[in-house]
């Protein structure tokens, strides 16, 4: 995966309810943050043709690892603790009861590669932060593997229908 869950809605909470915000963060926390999220938001993907790609958008992380799945047809394990996540977008989301994990996290892809070893050099080669948050699996079971228990992924209201 890069970039980072509810990225994008945080920085959009954080821009839309400003005077808010104002009294609960203080500046350098914010103006780092918007800075650091404009970067995220804006960086281009390199060419991934030996990978399946999703795109990271509204429905945040666990849509599209849902997506993911119904794309290779195939089952998946993925550790929450694995997933990136800045610890201001916790604190953003929880104030505004937000779900980061389906918050907007535009900027982010999600990529399953033929070859990990080389995406991970090819994106270090470019200074493009990429974390391995989970493993593809047969069968259709797409897993969130907590600390303390496994989940189900819930099936998204998008592909409810």
């Amino acid at each position: 995966m890069t970039g980072s869950a509810g990225l994008a809605a945080a920085a959009e909470r954080m821009r839309k309810e400003r005077g808010e915000l104002e009294r609960i963060f203080p500046s350098f926390f914010r103006g780092c943050f918007l800075r650091d999220a404009e970067e995220c938001i804006n960086r281009k993907l390199p060419v991934c043709a030996d990978a399946a790609v999703v795109e990271l958008s509204a429905g945040g992380v666990f849509t599209g690892l849902w997506k993911l799945g119904e794309l290779l047809h195939t089952g998946l394990s993925v550790e929450i603790r694995r997933i990136p996540i800045r610890q201001e977008t916790i604190e953003i989301c929880e104030y505004y009861d937000l779900d980061p994990y389906y918050a907007d996290t535009s900027g982010g892809f999600l990529i399953a590669p033929a070859s990990a070893p080389d995406l991970i050099r090819r994106f270090r080669e470019q200074n493009i932060p990429l974390s391995v948050i989970g493993f593809l699996e047969p069968g259709r079971a797409r897993k969130i593997i907590y600390p303390e228990h496994v989940r189900c992924l819930d099936k998204p209201r998008a592909f409810l229908g």
